[in-house]
C-alpha cells in the first residue's frame, strides 16, 4: 500500500512540474488555466505564474509557526490569490485581509479562493500605500504591478488604503509584496508594528530611486525584529560589471522578519 502511494505522489509530482515547465516557456501575458493537485487556477500570465508557484507552494516561503488557531493575516498584494490559497490550506481558520490593486489580477482573485474563503475573509480591490484616496498605479501585465512609476506604460487610477487604521490587534502575519511602496508603508505602520508578531517583505529596488534597503532594516530593528534575508528574482553574475534589471528593478529581496 505505502509503495502504491508514493507512486502516486511521486506520479502527482511529475505530472505537476511538466506544467509548470511549460508555463514558464509560454508567451508572456496571455490569460489562461491550469490543473494542479487537483485545484484549477486561473492566471494571467504563465511565466509569472510557474514562479509564484514554485516559491509559494514547494519552497513555502510564507509558511510559518503559530500557537493561534484562528490567526489574522494581512495580505497586502495578493495578486491572483496564489498567498492566500496557501494560508487558507494551512491555516484553515485564518481570518483573512487581502488587497490586490490590479482589477485583472483580482478578478482572477475571486476566482481562485471563493471556495476556500470564510464569511469574515475580506478580499478588497484597493492598493495599499502610505495615504488614502486615489492614486496612479501601473500595470505591465503580469505580478509587476505598482504605484511606482513604468516606461511607456499609461497609468489608470485606483483607491488606496493606509494600514495603520486596520491594525488594531494581534496581527500573526504581515504580508507585503507591494513593488517599491514597501518602505512608504511600513512608515505608515510603525507605530503599529508592536501588534504584529511576523512580516514578510519583498524589496525592490529600482535603478532611477535612491536604495532604502537600510530604513526597512532600521525600522525592524527599531521594531524588535530579527530578520533573514534572500536573494530572488533579479540577478546580476558580475554587478561591478554590469546591473541587470527587469522592469526597472535591478535588485529584488525577500526579508523574512519575526520577533
Amino acid at each position: 500500500m505505502m509503495k502504491k502511494i508514493k507512486h502516486i505522489l511521486k506520479f502527482i509530482w511529475f505530472s505537476d512540474y511538466r506544467k509548470l515547465f511549460k508555463l514558464r516557456n509560454k508567451v508572456r501575458y496571455e490569460p489562461g488555466f491550469v490543473r494542479l493537485k487537483k485545484r484549477i487556477y486561473f492566471y494571467v500570465d504563465g511565466p509569472s505564474f510557474a514562479f509564484t508557484y514554485t516559491e509559494i507552494f514547494y519552497k513555502q516561503i510564507y509558511k510559518f509557526k503559530t500557537d493561534n488557531e484562528f490567526p489574522f493575516i494581512i495580505d497586502c498584494g495578493a495578486n491572483i490569490g496564489l498567498s492566500v490559497i496557501f494560508f487558507k490550506t494551512n491555516y484553515p481558520n485564518a481570518k483573512i485581509l487581502a488587497f490586490e490593486p490590479n482589477i485583472k489580477c483580482f478578478q482572477h482573485l475571486k476566482q481562485n479562493v471563493e471556495s476556500i474563503l470564510n464569511d469574515d475573509d475580506i478580499l478588497e480591490n484597493k492598493a495599499v500605500s502610505d495615504k488614502e484616496g486615489v492614486v496612479e498605479f501601473y500595470s505591465e501585465g503580469s505580478d509587476a504591478s505598482r504605484i511606482q512609476p513604468l516606461k511607456n506604460i499609461v497609468p489608470t487610477k485606483t483607491e488606496s488604503v493606509t494600514l495603520s487604521k486596520l491594525i488594531s490587534k494581534k496581527v500573526d502575519f504581515l504580508k507585503i509584496d507591494i513593488e517599491g511602496e514597501e518602505i512608504n508603508v511600513l512608515r505608515e505602520i510603525e507605530t503599529k508594528l508592536h501588534f504584529v508578531e511576523k512580516v514578510f517583505i519583498e524589496y525592490h529596488s529600482f535603478i532611477e530611486t535612491s536604495q532604502n534597503l537600510a530604513e526597512i532594516l532600521l525600522i525592524l530593528e527599531r521594531n524588535n525584529f530579527r530578520y533573514y534575508i534572500e536573494h530572488i528574482g533579479v540577478r546580476s553574475e558580475f554587478p561591478f560589471m554590469k546591473i541587470n534589471q527587469y522592469l526597472g528593478m535591478d535588485l529584488q529581496l525577500n526579508i523574512y522578519s519575526f520577533k
